[in-house]
């Protein structure tokens, strides 16, 4: 009963602020296509589509955590340069179906069917990708498997190692918290429970989103008009969802190894971020062998330096951009 109401008066507050919000104006165009990905309908915003720019899919965090409501707002500039491609991946927002099977197998299979459906789309062999934080697994992953796909790839808040993120955010409290709070803490390796409870603790010390933007970004995505109050409903049971089914799984993943590459690389990180270790893939990136490799420091911002330093991450993107350009002619 109490679930219930909590869910109606959740969807007519989410319904209020979504028409105050809905009715300003949208930032940019946005085209939703849903093709059939792996053997589902699966979400895909389209942003600004213009003939012969360079495509770019952004593979969100999470898992379960969709990027595509923000982008309006945060990426204005990004589709004057490229097609900007955000995806719902399977059991996120648009994409979520209650009581479907996730893996990490099924997930890197529908990634991989996503670019080879936009690469036919779009009629380019290869593409941009960014891949931020669980994202990132991806990402990397489809580097090492299919560089041939890809002009580059940028890894925002990279991970390396899943298993290092509970003890750097341990290790992040302890820098933060009084001998006495941090003596409560649960110790490492957590639960997905316990790595909820954790990373609202990260949060209150500014650790998962460093400047004070919280209420721009829910703005900014009621603004942008892409998910309706039950879309955002959705994408809250999907969250829930996604990271019960694939927390084993993630677990279990080995470490990345710095083999050799064949496509340019570049890791995005926020000086502040008390989720994901920068030292593990710093050190990635001086080991692996690549056409070209580039670390890029966010100074004002923790995980997500695309939300928190929209600006600077736009700026970034369309250097890499030209340079690769530069080398394609």
């Amino acid at each position: 009963m109490r679930a219930g109401l909590y869910r109606i008066f959740c969807f007519g507050s989410l319904y209020f602020l979504w028409v105050l919000g809905f009715s300003l104006p949208a930032q940019s165009e946005t085209f939703q296509e849903r093709p059939i990905i792996n053997g589902q309908r699966q979400q895909l915003w389209v942003y600004r589509d213009t003939p012969g720019l360079p495509v770019l899919l952004h593979l969100h965090g999470g898992p379960g955590m969709p990027a595509s409501p923000f982008s309006p707002a945060l990426e204005p500039l990004l589709p004057s340069t490229f097609t900007l491609v955000h995806w719902d991946q399977r059991g996120t927002g648009r994409s979520f179906e209650a009581g479907e099977p996730l893996s990490w197998p099924l997930m890197l299979q529908d990634a991989e069917a996503v670019i080879d459906y936009l690469r036919q789309r779009f009629h380019q062999k290869k593409i941009y990708l960014v891949g931020k934080s669980w994202g990132s697994l991806l990402g990397l992953t489809l580097a090492q498997k299919h560089p041939e796909w890809l002009h580059a790839y940028i890894g925002v808040a990279q991970i390396i190692d899943v298993t290092q993120g509970d003890a750097h955010a341990y290790a992040f409290l302890r820098q933060q918290m009084s001998p006495r709070d941090y003596a409560k803490l649960p110790r490492p390796p957590y639960t997905p429970e316990q790595w909820s409870k954790m990373r609202a603790e990260v949060q209150r010390y500014r650790g998962v989103v460093y400047a004070p933007i919280e209420g721009t970004l829910f703005w900014s995505a009621l603004q942008s008009g892409v998910y309706s109050p039950w879309d955002y409903l959705h994408a809250y049971e999907g969250f829930q969802y996604s990271q019960r089914q694939l927390a084993h799984d993630i677990r279990q993943l080995p470490p990345f190894r710095p083999s050799a590459l064949t496509v340019p690389i570049y890791f995005f990180h926020g000086r502040h971020d008390g989720l994901v270790p920068p030292q593990l893939a710093r050190d990635y990136l001086c080991r692996v062998q690549a056409p070209h490799k580039q670390w890029v420091w966010f100074e004002n911002s923790a995980h997500s330096p695309n939300k928190e330093e929209p600006l600077v991450y736009q700026a970034q993107l369309k250097k890499i951009l030209e340079s690769i350009q530069k080398k394609m002619l």
